[in-house]
Protein backbone atom coordinates (compact mmCIF):
# COMPACT_ATOMS: atom_id res chain seq x y z
CA UNK A 1 0.00 0.00 0.00
CA UNK A 2 1.35 3.40 -0.94
CA UNK A 3 0.13 5.93 1.61
CA UNK A 4 -0.25 9.67 1.08
CA UNK A 5 0.97 12.16 3.66
CA UNK A 6 -1.97 13.90 5.30
CA UNK A 7 -1.81 16.36 8.17
CA UNK A 8 -3.25 15.03 11.42
CA UNK A 9 -3.52 11.40 10.25
CA UNK A 10 -1.52 8.78 12.16
CA UNK A 11 -0.66 5.64 10.18
CA UNK A 12 0.04 2.32 11.91
CA UNK A 13 1.23 -0.62 9.83
CA UNK A 14 -0.71 -3.74 10.88
CA UNK A 15 0.51 -6.27 8.34
CA UNK A 16 3.73 -6.60 6.37
CA UNK A 17 5.04 -9.10 3.90
CA UNK A 18 7.98 -11.39 4.66
CA UNK A 19 11.54 -10.31 4.08
CA UNK A 20 11.39 -11.99 0.66
CA UNK A 21 9.09 -9.65 -1.26
CA UNK A 22 9.03 -8.55 -4.87
CA UNK A 23 7.17 -5.43 -5.97
CA UNK A 24 5.98 -5.28 -9.59
CA UNK A 25 4.25 -2.36 -11.31
CA UNK A 26 0.61 -2.90 -12.28
CA UNK A 27 -0.72 -4.43 -14.47
CA UNK A 28 1.20 -7.67 -14.03
CA UNK A 29 0.75 -10.46 -16.59
CA UNK A 30 0.14 -13.78 -14.85
CA UNK A 31 1.41 -16.98 -16.41
CA UNK A 32 0.61 -20.41 -14.98
CA UNK A 33 4.04 -21.68 -16.08
CA UNK A 34 5.63 -19.34 -13.51
CA UNK A 35 4.28 -21.60 -10.75
CA UNK A 36 6.46 -24.45 -12.03
CA UNK A 37 9.67 -22.44 -11.81
CA UNK A 38 11.76 -22.29 -8.66
CA UNK A 39 11.72 -18.66 -7.42
CA UNK A 40 15.00 -16.76 -7.63
CA UNK A 41 15.78 -15.30 -4.15
CA UNK A 42 17.78 -12.44 -5.73
CA UNK A 43 14.57 -11.00 -7.23
CA UNK A 44 12.90 -10.73 -3.81
CA UNK A 45 14.80 -7.86 -2.19
CA UNK A 46 11.95 -5.53 -1.10
CA UNK A 47 11.63 -6.61 2.52
CA UNK A 48 8.62 -6.04 4.75
CA UNK A 49 6.19 -4.10 2.54
CA UNK A 50 3.09 -2.89 4.40
CA UNK A 51 -0.17 -4.46 3.18
CA UNK A 52 -2.47 -3.31 5.99
CA UNK A 53 -2.75 0.05 7.75
CA UNK A 54 -4.78 1.56 10.55
CA UNK A 55 -5.41 5.25 9.89
CA UNK A 56 -6.42 7.46 12.83
CA UNK A 57 -7.22 11.15 12.98
CA UNK A 58 -9.61 13.79 11.69
CA UNK A 59 -10.57 13.04 8.08
CA UNK A 60 -12.00 15.67 5.73
CA UNK A 61 -15.34 14.85 4.15
CA UNK A 62 -15.21 13.50 0.62
CA UNK A 63 -18.25 15.64 -0.25
CA UNK A 64 -16.78 18.94 0.97
CA UNK A 65 -16.47 21.61 -1.75
CA UNK A 66 -18.35 19.52 -4.32
CA UNK A 67 -21.28 20.61 -6.42
CA UNK A 68 -24.71 19.35 -5.42
CA UNK A 69 -26.14 16.82 -7.86
CA UNK A 70 -27.93 18.53 -10.76
CA UNK A 71 -26.64 22.04 -9.94
CA UNK A 72 -23.44 24.02 -10.03
CA UNK A 73 -23.87 25.19 -6.43
CA UNK A 74 -20.95 24.05 -4.28
CA UNK A 75 -21.56 22.49 -0.89
CA UNK A 76 -19.33 24.04 1.80
CA UNK A 77 -17.62 21.78 4.30
CA UNK A 78 -20.41 21.04 6.81
CA UNK A 79 -18.17 20.42 9.79
CA UNK A 80 -14.62 21.74 9.50
CA UNK A 81 -13.84 20.36 12.99
CA UNK A 82 -14.46 16.70 12.21
CA UNK A 83 -14.52 14.13 15.00
CA UNK A 84 -11.50 11.82 15.34
CA UNK A 85 -12.15 8.54 13.57
CA UNK A 86 -10.36 5.37 12.48
CA UNK A 87 -10.14 3.52 9.18
CA UNK A 88 -8.73 0.05 8.47
CA UNK A 89 -7.15 -0.33 5.01
CA UNK A 90 -6.09 -3.77 3.72
CA UNK A 91 -4.59 -4.22 0.25
CA UNK A 92 -6.28 -7.55 -0.54
CA UNK A 93 -9.99 -7.54 -1.35
CA UNK A 94 -10.19 -11.30 -0.72
CA UNK A 95 -9.06 -10.89 2.88
CA UNK A 96 -12.68 -11.05 4.07
CA UNK A 97 -13.88 -13.60 1.53
CA UNK A 98 -14.69 -17.19 2.47
CA UNK A 99 -14.09 -20.00 0.02
CA UNK A 100 -16.96 -22.41 -0.59
CA UNK A 101 -16.64 -26.18 -0.24
CA UNK A 102 -17.59 -27.53 -3.68
CA UNK A 103 -18.88 -30.85 -2.33
CA UNK A 104 -21.22 -29.57 0.37
CA UNK A 105 -21.79 -26.02 -0.91
CA UNK A 106 -21.10 -24.63 2.57
CA UNK A 107 -18.70 -21.75 3.23
CA UNK A 108 -15.30 -22.59 4.72
CA UNK A 109 -13.86 -20.81 7.75
CA UNK A 110 -12.55 -17.31 7.12
CA UNK A 111 -8.80 -17.44 6.38
CA UNK A 112 -8.74 -21.18 5.60
CA UNK A 113 -6.48 -22.18 2.69
CA UNK A 114 -7.62 -25.53 1.33
CA UNK A 115 -4.44 -26.11 -0.71
CA UNK A 116 -2.14 -26.03 2.34
CA UNK A 117 -4.85 -26.99 4.89
CA UNK A 118 -3.81 -23.97 6.96
CA UNK A 119 -6.07 -21.55 8.78
CA UNK A 120 -4.71 -18.02 8.91
CA UNK A 121 -5.74 -15.41 11.48
CA UNK A 122 -7.98 -13.34 9.17
CA UNK A 123 -10.98 -13.79 11.46
CA UNK A 124 -9.10 -12.79 14.62
CA UNK A 125 -7.61 -9.72 12.95
CA UNK A 126 -11.02 -8.53 11.74
CA UNK A 127 -12.64 -9.16 15.14
CA UNK A 128 -9.87 -7.33 17.00
CA UNK A 129 -9.84 -4.48 14.47
CA UNK A 130 -13.62 -4.10 14.75
CA UNK A 131 -13.37 -4.01 18.54
CA UNK A 132 -10.60 -1.41 18.36
CA UNK A 133 -12.51 0.71 15.83
CA UNK A 134 -15.50 0.64 18.20
CA UNK A 135 -13.26 1.57 21.19
CA UNK A 136 -13.85 -1.71 23.00
CA UNK A 137 -10.20 -2.21 23.93
CA UNK A 138 -10.90 -4.62 26.80
CA UNK A 139 -12.01 -7.37 24.42
CA UNK A 140 -8.80 -7.16 22.42
CA UNK A 141 -6.66 -8.04 25.45
CA UNK A 142 -8.75 -11.16 26.11
CA UNK A 143 -8.67 -12.32 22.50
CA UNK A 144 -4.99 -11.54 22.02
CA UNK A 145 -3.75 -14.42 24.17
CA UNK A 146 -2.43 -16.88 21.58
CA UNK A 147 0.78 -18.69 20.82
CA UNK A 148 2.59 -17.27 17.81
CA UNK A 149 4.12 -19.73 15.37
CA UNK A 150 7.59 -18.98 14.07
CA UNK A 151 8.05 -20.84 10.78
CA UNK A 152 11.51 -21.76 9.55
CA UNK A 153 13.14 -19.63 6.86
CA UNK A 154 12.73 -21.64 3.63
CA UNK A 155 15.56 -19.87 1.79
CA UNK A 156 18.09 -20.62 4.55
CA UNK A 157 16.81 -24.19 4.74
CA UNK A 158 17.43 -24.63 1.01
CA UNK A 159 20.93 -23.12 1.30
CA UNK A 160 22.02 -25.22 4.29
CA UNK A 161 20.06 -28.38 3.48
CA UNK A 162 23.07 -30.54 2.61
CA UNK A 163 25.04 -29.60 5.74
CA UNK A 164 22.04 -30.35 7.99
CA UNK A 165 21.44 -33.68 6.25
CA UNK A 166 25.11 -34.60 6.64
CA UNK A 167 25.05 -33.63 10.31
CA UNK A 168 21.85 -35.58 11.01
CA UNK A 169 23.11 -38.64 9.15
CA UNK A 170 26.79 -38.52 10.14
CA UNK A 171 26.65 -37.50 13.82
CA UNK A 172 24.68 -40.57 15.00
CA UNK A 173 26.98 -42.88 13.01
CA UNK A 174 30.12 -41.27 14.48
CA UNK A 175 28.67 -41.48 18.02
CA UNK A 176 27.68 -45.12 17.48
CA UNK A 177 31.14 -46.00 16.14
CA UNK A 178 32.84 -44.19 19.07
CA UNK A 179 30.58 -45.95 21.59
CA UNK A 180 31.32 -49.33 19.93
CA UNK A 181 35.08 -48.69 19.92
CA UNK A 182 35.13 -47.68 23.61
CA UNK A 183 33.01 -50.70 24.55
CA UNK A 184 35.24 -53.08 22.55
CA UNK A 185 38.39 -51.58 24.10
CA UNK A 186 36.97 -51.91 27.66
CA UNK A 187 35.81 -55.47 26.98
CA UNK A 188 39.19 -56.45 25.54
CA UNK A 189 40.96 -54.85 28.49
CA UNK A 190 38.71 -56.56 31.04
CA UNK A 191 39.07 -60.08 29.59
CA UNK A 192 42.80 -59.90 28.79
CA UNK A 193 43.60 -59.46 32.52
CA UNK A 194 42.47 -62.97 33.32
CA UNK A 195 44.61 -64.66 30.69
Amino acid sequence: IDTVKAAGIRKTSLMTTSRYTRVLPAPVPINFNDARLEPNPKLYQNSYQSVGYLLEGKFRSLFANRAEPGTTKYQPDQNPNAQPSKILVISDGDFLRNDVDTKSGRPMRLGYDRLSSTEFANRELILNATDYLLDETGLIAVRGKQITLRPLDKVQLADKRQSWQLLNLGAPLVLLAAFGAVRAWRRKRRYTRFV
